[in-house]
C-alpha cells in the first residue's frame, strides 16, 4: 500500500513459550563505533512469555568539518550515529485457540543529521568534508505500541484483531550553504523547530479455511494527525563587518495535518486440487487528507535587508513570531518602494491565503493469481494486481491525484537435491501512470516554485533470479541477481532546476520521455559464500558478500554529473563460534574502500542558484551528493544462552 516498489516486512521476535533465553552482543570499530545489543525472553508461567530487547550504537560522523567552519569546540560531525532503542513484548495464550501479543518500543536518535558534499571538492579540501556553520542537531523520539489477538472459535474459523498506536516527534537543524561562501559569510540554517506526528491503526479479519477453500473479509482504519513547524533563516555579511547587509527568514506553519484512512477488503483461494489452486482479492480504500490553519510566512520579505526590519526565528517559539496585522496583504513586491510587510513582522507569501484544503480519493483494486503445483519441489504462479497511491495536498490549498499502476508477474520456483538447491525466478511488468513528482513551476515573472503534480507515465519490466545451495554440510551459497529497464513514458514540461540561472532568467522546459527512473540499475547481483570449518574447540566460519550493480541515474534528467558509475561493495567476515554459546567475530565492510577509494553516491542536490566556475547562466549550478558510509571494519564479541 502506497509504496512505489514494494515493501519490506520486518518481523521482529516474539516472546517464546516454556523457554528461558538471553543474549548479550558487543562491537567496536573505526570511527569509533561502539554498539550494544541483547535481549532476554522468560516464560514465568505455561501461558505467558515475554521478551525484552536493547540496542545502543554511538559512531563518530563521515563528513569531516573544513577549515574556517564556525562550530563550537566538540560539535558533533554529521553523518554520526547516537541511537537508543528497547522493546518489551508479551504473548498470553490461557487457551488453545485464543491468544493476545502486545508489545511497546521506543527508540532514540539524537545524532548530527546527513549533508551532502561538495562532488568536485574545492582545492585543498576532502570529498567527504564541509565548511559548516550549523553544525547538524537531531532529537528524534519514536514510541509505538502494538497489539493482536486471534481467537478461533471453531477449527475452521479464526477472527483476528490488530492494532498500532504511534507517536513521534522530532526537531533538527541542518546547515543548508554548505559553504557556498568562500569566506563562510554567507548562512541558511534550515531549521524543523517543532514537530509531532500521532498515528493510530486498526484493522480486524475474519478468516475461513478448509480442504476446499481460504476466505478472507476484513477491515482497516488508519489515522495521522501531525503539527510540523519548519524555519529557514537567511543572512548574508558580504563585507565582514559582523554586520549583514542580507538578513531575513521563512517560516512554514502546519498545525493540523490530518488523513482519515478506510477500507474494506476480501480475498479468497479455491483449492480445486493439491496441485492447482486460483485465489482472487478485492479492496475498497478511501483517503481523507486535509490541513487546517497552514501558513507560509516570509519574514518580512524575500531578500530583506538588515537595516530595513530583518527577522531571523531561531530560538522563537510560535507566540513570538512576529505575524503582520494583516498576514494576507495581497500584491507583489515593490523593488526599490517598500518590503510586502512592516519591517520586524512576517507575513503570507504574494499570492498566498493560507493552506486549508481537504481532498478525498478513493478505489477499488483488486488481485488474481493462479498457482500450479504439480510436484513437492515445483511452484509456477501466475499474478496480476492493481496499485492505487492516494494524491496529494499542498501548499496554497493545492493537491495532486492518486498515482496508479498494474502489475503483471510469472515465477517458477523449484527445488533440486531434496531442496538443498533452491532456484527462484521471477519475471515482472508494471504499467505505471500519473506518476507524482515535485517539479518546479515559473509564473510570468520567471519567479520558480517546487509543487507536487501528476506528470509522467513509466512502464516498468524485469527478470530477478534466486538461488540457494547447501553444496555441503560446510558450504552455503546464496546468489540474487536481476535485470531492470525502468523508462519513462512520457514527463512533459520539465523544467532544468539545476541551471544557474542568473536571476529570473526563464530556462528550457523538456520532455525526459525515455530517461531511465532514478535508482534503477540494468543490472545487479548479489553474492553470498560461506564455509564452515569444525574443531574439537568450536567452528570457524569465514564469509564474504559482494554486490555488483552496473551504473544508475539519480536523477530525471540522466546528465553524467546524476550518474553512478557501475560498482562492487564487498563485505568479509571471520566468524568463531562454540557449542556453549560464545562468539567472537571479525568483520570489514565496503573493502574496496578501505583499500582504495570507492565513494558511492546514493542521491544528488542541484544547487541552481549557485553559480558555476564559468558563472554563466544556463551551466550547471553546484552539484552536490549524498555518499554511502566509508569503509568501515570492527570486532563483535557475543554470547547466547538458553534452556
Amino acid at each position: 500500500r502506497n509504496a512505489n516498489a514494494g515493501v519490506i516486512n520486518v518481523a521482529t521476535a516474539k516472546p517464546q513459550f516454556d523457554l528461558s533465553s538471553a543474549s548479550l552482543d558487543l562491537t567496536a570499530g573505526n570511527y569509533n563505533l561502539f554498539r550494544a545489543k541483547g535481549h532476554v525472553n522468560a516464560s514465568p508461567h505455561s501461558t505467558l512469555a515475554i521478551r525484552a530487547a536493547a540496542y545502543v550504537e554511538r559512531r563518530d560522523g563521515f563528513t569531516e568539518f573544513q577549515e574556517g567552519s564556525k562550530v563550537a569546540p566538540g560539535s558533533a560531525l554529521y553523518s554520526n550515529s547516537d541511537k537508543t532503542a528497547f522493546r518489551l513484548g508479551a504473548r498470553w495464550k490461557p487457551s488453545d485457540n485464543f491468544e493476545v501479543f502486545v508489545s511497546g518500543e521506543q527508540f532514540i536518535d539524537q545524532g548530527a543529521g546527513t549533508v551532502p558534499v561538495r562532488l568536485t571538492p574545492k582545492p585543498g579540501t576532502e570529498l567527504r568534508s564541509a565548511l559548516i556553520d550549523s553544525p547538524g542537531v537531531l532529537d528524534l523520539m519514536n514510541t509505538s505500541l502494538r497489539g493482536r489477538i486471534d481467537y478461533r472459535p471453531w477449527e475452521s474459523i479464526q477472527i483476528s484483531y490488530l492494532g498500532g498506536y504511534g507517536r513521534m516527534t522530532r526537531k533538527n537543524v541542518n546547515d543548508n550553504d554548505l559553504g557556498f561562501d568562500e569566506a563562510n559569510r554567507f548562512q541558511q540554517e534550515h531549521r524543523t523547530a517543532s514537530s509531532r506526528f500521532l498515528s493510530q491503526s486498526h484493522e480486524i479479519q475474519f478468516t475461513f479455511d478448509n480442504q476446499w477453500v481460504d476466505v478472507l473479509v476484513g477491515g482497516f482504519f488508519y489515522e495521522e494527525n501531525n503539527k510540523i513547524r519548519f524555519d529557514i533563516d537567511i543572512n548574508d555579511d558580504p563585507n565582514g563587518d559582523l554586520i549583514p547587509d542580507t538578513y531575513w527568514a521563512m517560516t512554514f506553519i502546519q498545525p493540523k495535518r490530518i488523513l482519515n484512512s478506510y477500507a474494506v477488503f476480501s480475498q479468497m483461494t479455491g483449492k480445486f486440487t493439491d496441485w492447482l489452486r486460483a485465489t482472487g482479492g478485492i479492496r475498497y480504500s478511501s483517503d481523507t487528507k486535509s490541513d487546517e490553519g497552514g501558513l507560509n510566512l516570509v519574514c518580512p520579505g524575500f531578500g530583506s535587508q538588515f537595516g530595513s526590519g530583518g527577522v531571523n526565528l531561531k530560538d522563537l517559539d510560535f507566540s513570538g513570531i512576529p505575524i503582520s496585522s494583516n498576514p494576507f496583504r495581497s500584491g507583489e513586491d515593490i523593488p526599490g518602494e517598500r518590503l510586502p510587510y512592516d519591517p520586524g513582522t512576517c507575513g503570507s507569501f504574494p499570492g498566498n491565503n493560507g493552506n486549508d484544503v481537504e481532498k478525498t480519493w478513493d478505489e477499488i483494486t483488486w488481485m488474481a493469481r493462479l498457482e500450479f503445483e504439480p510436484l513437492d519441489n515445483w511452484l509456477a504462479y501466475a499474478l496480476v494486481n492493481t496499485g492505487f497511491k492516494s494524491g496529494v495536498i499542498q501548499d496554497g490549498g493545492d493537491t495532486a491525484n492518486p498515482e496508479y499502476v498494474t502489475n503483471f508477474e510469472i515465477g517458477n520456483r523449484l527445488g533440486f537435491l531434496d531442496n538443498r538447491l533452491n532456484i527462484s525466478l521471477t519475471g515482472f511488468y508494471s504499467d505505471y501512470s500519473d506518476i507524482i513528482r515535485a517539479r518546479a513551476e515559473e509564473d510570468e515573472n520567471g519567479a520558480q516554485q517546487l509543487v507536487s503534480r501528476n506528470i509522467s507515465s513509466a512502464r516498468i519490466f524485469g527478470v530477478e533470479a534466486e538461488v540457494t545451495w547447501v553444496a555441503s554440510e560446510s558450504d552455503r551459497l546464496q546468489l540474487a541477481t536481476s535485470y531492470l529497464n525502468a523508462k519513462y513514458d512520457d514527463y512533459p514540461d520539465f523544467i532544468d532546476t539545476g541551471l544557474y540561472t542568473n536571476g529570473n532568467l526563464q530556462a528550457p522546459r523538456l520532455n525526459l520521455e525515455g530517461n531511465f527512473l532514478p535508482f534503477s540499475p540494468e543490472f545487479s547481483l548479489t553474492a553470498v559464500y560461506e564455509h564452515t570449518f569444525a574443531f574439537d574447540f568450536g567452528y570457524i566460519i569465514p564469509r564474504i558478500q559482494t554486490q555488483i550493480q552496473t551504473a544508475m541515474f539519480l536523477g530525471d534528467l540522466n546528465r553524467d554529473v546524476e550518474r553512478q558509475d557501475a560498482y562492487t561493495r564487498t563485505n568479509l567476515s571471520i566468524r568463531y563460534e562454540t557449542d556453549g554459546g560464545w562468539l567472537a567475530e571479525f568483520f570489514a565492510l565496503n573493502i574496496e574502500d578501505l583499500v582504495s577509494d570507492n565513494d558511492i553516491i546514493n542521491n544528488v542536490d542541484f544547487r541552481g542558484n549557485q553559480p558555476s566556475a564559468t558563472a554563466t547562466p544556463g551551466t550547471l549550478g553546484t552539484v552536490y551528493g549524498y555518499l554511502d558510509a566509508p569503509g568501515t571494519y570492527g570486532f563483535r564479541v557475543g554470547y547466547r544462552w538458553s534452556e
